[in-house]
């Protein structure tokens, strides 16, 4: 491709499984700011660091890198996303409201479906 630069976003579910269980060890990451090495599964909750781990992905005709980061704030943001909609959803249980024939992305009642016994 010459001298140009690109970056490609791609989902972790699509990678080989090789890669796929590199990108979700803990191990391997390092700081943005420093490049000091991380074990990210031993970060304090309230950590507001940026982490990331890369290493060589290439095919047959492109040299690339492929380029795994963390941010413990993101995940802490997700995390309280999931549980707030679990909330709604073991309160939707409890008063029995119908289930939606038509969900909608975020729609708590994506968590009844599969739910056969009482929380």
């Amino acid at each position: 491709m010459g001298e140009r630069a690109y970056i490609v976003t791609q989902s972790i579910k699509k990678l080989k499984k090789e890669e796929k269980e590199w990108a979700l060890s803990p191990q391997g990451f390092k700081r943005v700011s420093d490049d000091k090495p991380v074990d990210i599964s031993k970060l304090p909750e309230d950590d507001k660091g940026l982490y990331y781990k890369d290493e060589p992905y290439t095919t047959k005709k492109l040299q690339q890198r492929l380029i795994i980061t963390y941010s413990p704030k993101y995940a802490l943001y997700q995390k309280s996303i999931r549980s707030k909609q679990i909330e709604r959803a073991q309160a939707m249980l409890e008063a029995k409201s119908p289930q939606h024939s038509k969900q909608i992305r975020g729609d708590t009642a994506m968590y009844n479906v599969h739910c056969r016994y009482p929380l």
